[in-house]
This record gives structure tokens, sequence and C-alpha cells, in this order.
């Protein structure tokens, strides 16, 4: 037995892992009683007073309030049976021993665990917090022989997080390629390494978590990556058309989010050329023209999401830019063929470019609505065309349900894109309604039913699944509009009503409409963000499930 000098007043190894209160003897109490003999040890007092600088412990100890010795993994984490826990929002200090020169870029991942999850919760808000966080992705398995402390890398991979956001439909192998930063052109273009690093400089800049900061000389390295990118496009033959579009189209994103309108239109332009050199027949199928240019299968559902990824573009050119039709007639009437008889409702973005499809074709008999004078008032054309079109949005909102409720679609990104989509669908609907609302009982209560909709789904979003989505921003407004009931009919609203010679809504779908309380979109599949947008969507009303009153 040790001497009294010699007990100390704190946990054994055995007690501190099995997480069970210890005497403080030697040995213990609860090693004493052990079915199974326990070596009963404690930490050398040296041990127990080496501590690293205040500020620098991880993030696992830090939350916990625990000792750190600042290793990688820590003793307290490895004693925790939790190596994988121990991550550190920047690096930790050198010791005596190493190399005392200057840090590197400040970009910093723990090497152990280089798809270590989202620090954003485990960290406290600081808005003047300078230190870059790592916000990696999970591609499935760790990558290999790479440095995963390299700032372009870092730049990669949340790009590569974040492709779905800009229609880039990649392959697992081509994900990881870019992730790599594989130059070799074997599995995919050079050209991609470049945008994927300059596109990761638009992500960390605009991310929603206040732990990015913006990266030292990030300007002139953003121009650098432009650079590239701009000598690769006009180098003849340099790049196949498929390759090509997909660069063009995401450099149009990147140019909205920069507010350079005038290079968006450019860039807008350019595809459009490129998608006539894959698409040059009105009378041939998309996939004949993609086979016909010399793409495999597998490149050629990658070039019909390319072309269904442009119809989301150019709707969002005609409702935030004030820019002209880019797309010549034909072009538009093959990629809306595309939308209605190839349509691939397990393409993330089919489904997204026929939302917006059903907005664009809302908004234009809206404007048709509001352009006609009293004396050529819009009649049963009008109404036909708005009856079928509130139909094809009320199908293809049961779509959207059921792919969410379809385990192969319910992932973490597929998830935010459907119900972005079915935002954008409703506010489609909202638009059509709204026009009979002020004078119809029926048009106003299914007006309340979508805008409250709206606002549900809404609050089922992440702050990440929509921002620097300024399309969804369109959406609330449109469904933020306060409609007053009239009692006094215009001269358009009766001429309307004799030429279509209905009493009911004549916008109301002859089939059931979809029981939004029962309704997938509202479950929260994702992380739910914190609320405080619905009310740029209700004006007050409170986004509640109201019963169906039919």
């Amino acid at each position: 037995m040790a001497s009294k000098s010699e007990v100390r007043k704190s946990s054994c190894k055995a007690c501190h892992q099995r997480r069970v209160r210890c005497d403080g003897q030697i040995p213990c109490g609860s090693c004493s009683r052990a079915r199974k003999p326990i070596a009963c040890e404690y930490l050398r007092p040296a041990e127990t007073s080496k501590q690293v600088p205040r500020g620098t412990a991880c993030l696992s100890c830090r939350k916990r309030k625990r000792k750190c010795d600042g290793k990688r993994p820590c003793s307290t984490c490895k004693d925790a049976s939790q190596p994988d826990a121990c991550q550190y929002p920047y690096k930790a200090p050198r010791r005596e021993h190493e190399d005392s020169g200057p840090p590197n870029s400040g970009l910093e991942v723990h090497p152990h665990h280089p798809w270590a999850e989202s620090v954003k919760d485990t960290m406290p808000t600081n808005s003047n917090n300078s230190s870059i966080l790592v916000l990696a992705p999970n591609l499935g398995r760790p990558l290999h022989g790479i440095d995963h402390n390299n700032e372009r890398y870092l730049l990669r991979t949340l790009f590569v997080d974040r492709s779905i956001d800009y229609g880039l439909d990649f392959t697992a192998e081509r994900r990881e390629a870019i992730a790599r930063g594989d130059t070799s052109g074997g599995v995919i273009h050079p050209i991609f390494i470049h945008l994927a690093q300059l596109m990761g400089y638009l992500v960390a800049d605009t991310s929603a978590s206040e732990h990015w900061a913006h990266l030292r000389g990030q300007t002139a390295k953003e121009m650098e990556q432009r650079l590239q990118i701009v000598k690769l496009l006009k180098e003849p033959g340099a790049l196949d058309p498929l390759t090509s579009l997909q660069v063009l189209q995401t450099l149009a994103l990147y140019w909205v989010r920069k507010r350079d309108f005038r290079a968006f239109e450019e860039s807008l332009g350019a595809a459009s050329d490129v998608s006539m050199v894959l698409c040059p027949h009105a009378t041939e199928s998309v996939d004949e023209s993609l086979r016909r240019v010399g793409l495999s299968q597998e490149l050629v559902h990658e070039g019909r999401s390319a072309l269904a990824n442009i119809i989301f573009i150019q709707v969002i050119s005609l409702t935030l830019v004030p820019a002209q039709q880019k797309f010549r007639p034909t072009m538009l009437v093959k990629l809306h063929h595309l939308l209605t008889y190839g349509y691939d409702r397990f393409n993330w973005n089919h489904v997204r470019a026929r939302a917006a499809l059903f907005f664009e074709q809302a908004r234009q008999l809206v404007t048709k609505w509001n352009d006609c004078d009293s004396d050529n008032a819009v009649g049963k054309e009008w109404n036909e065309r708005s009856r079928r079109l509130a139909n094809e949005i009320q199908a293809h909102l049961h779509v959207l349900d059921t792919a969410l409720r379809t385990v192969n679609m319910a992932t973490k990104g597929h998830v935010a894109v459907i119900k972005v989509c079915g935002i954008v669908s409703l506010a489609a609907l909202a638009g059509l309604h709204a026009v009979l609302a002020p004078f119809d009982a029926v048009a106003r209560q299914k007006h309340r039913k979508i805008v409250e909709a709206i606002a549900s789904i809404t609050r089922t979003l992440a702050p990440t699944d929509h921002e620097g989505c300024d399309f969804l921003e369109v959406c609330w407004e449109i469904a933020s509009r306060e409609i007053s009931e009239q009692t006094v009919p215009t001269e358009k609203w009766r001429r309307y009503r004799k030429n279509v010679g209905l009493s009911e809504s004549c916008l109301a779908p002859p089939q059931v409409a979809l029981d939004w309380t029962d309704s997938a979109l509202f479950e929260e599949v994702v992380e739910a963000g914190q609320p405080g947008i619905e009310h740029a969507v209700s004006q007050g009303v409170e986004p509640s499930r109201i019963q169906q009153q039919e």
C-alpha cells in the first residue's frame, strides 16, 4: 500500500476510461472489486502538468472542458476511445524539437481524419474569427497520396460538396479526381481542377458559416484561376463540347453570384452556342445527338443533365437579370422536348429544370393577363393554358413528394434540391391563383393554402440549403404579395367570366390536390435551420398546416 503522500486525488486510467468514480487510492476500490485483474495506474505528475498553451486544445476537449496535451489525437480522446472526435480548428503549436519556421497558409485539417464532419456546431460564435475552419465533404472514403493541408485541396473539396447546387452531375470517380487535383486528364479534364478551385473561393466567401473568413490574397488567386480557365476555353480543340458546356454554365452561375451581369450574359451566350453543337438537329432526339458527338452512355447521362441545367440557368437569367433571350427558338423547343418526353424524375437537374420551366410559364401567363386591357380581355385560351399548367404543376408536386419517400433520392443534397423545387413549383401556382384571388373565393382559399405550404417547407430547410439562391427570394416575394378582396368586379374580370362561362374557379384542377398535411416535403429529413425566413413569405401569417376545406 502506498503512503499518504503518494496517494492521488484524481481518477486512475481504468476508472477514467470506464467513466466511473475513483476514490484515488492505490489500488482504487473499483479496480480492487473488478472480476478480472486490472492494473490500477495513475498518470505521473510530470504528465499531468504538461499542458498546451491556452486556446490550442482540440475541439472535443474544449467543448467538454477537459485537459488536452495537443497531440493528434490527444491522450484524453485516446483514453476515452474517441480518437475520431479529436479535431483541431487550426494547427497546434510546434514542439521545441520541431522546426520553428513560419507556419503555412493557415488552412489546416487533421491529417488522420481529413473527412471530418463540420465543426460549425462545436465552436462558439465569433464573427471576428480570422481562422478558417474546414467544412470537409464526405465522399465515401478517404483519398490517399495528396496533401490534405493544402489550401487548394480544401477549396476543391468545398466545391465537390456543393457541386449539386451548380448542376454538375459527376460520377463518384470524377468527383474524387477533382478533389485529388488529378491533372493527368485520364478521369477528368484539368480545366475542372481550376474550376473547382475558383468555385471553392466562391463557396467559402458566401458560406453561411460565420467561421469562414475571406482568404488572404483571394481576389488575386481567383483571377489566376479564371485566367487558366479562359486560356483553356480559347485553346482550339482543348475541350470537347460537353466539357465546354459544363464549364460555361458554371461560370455563368459564378458571375451571377459576383453580380457581373455582363459576364453572365457572355457565358450564357457561349453556352448557347455549345449546346447547338451538341444538339444541331431539331428533329433528332437528345440522346442520339449526344451519341453522335462521340459520348459514351455514362457521358450521355451527364450531357442530358447539363442540357437540363441550362434551362434552369436560362430561367434565372429571365427572372433575376435584365438579360435578353440567349437561346435560339429551335434549341428551346428541343430542351423543352427533353423535359417533356425524356424527363427523368431521378435526375435532380431534370427535376429542378422542370420546376423552373413551370415558374417561367406561369410568369408569362400572369404577364399576359396584366398587359391586356378590358376591351381585349383574356378568355378561354388563357384559361385553358392556365388550367393545364396548374394540373402539370400538381402532378409535378406529386412526383416530388414520391421522390422524397424514395430511399435512393433521399440523400443529403437531393433532399434540399427537391424541397427547393417544391417551393418554386408552389410559387408558380401562387402566381396563377393570385390573378383570380381578388374576385374569387375559391382561388383566394387555394392561394392562402399555397402560401402556408411554402412557409412550412421553408421552415424545414437548413441555412446552407438556400444560401446564395436568389431564385428562392423571388419565389418568397411572389408568395408574400398581399391579396385584397374586391367586392366590385372590374371590367376585365366580368369579360373574363363571360368568355369562360364558368361559375367556379377555372384553375381548380379536376383531380384531388396533394394533401399537404401528409407531404414528405414537410418532413425534416435534413437538419432544419433556425426559423426566420417564413416571415418574408407569409407577412405575419402563421405557417401552420391547415386542413383542406373544399
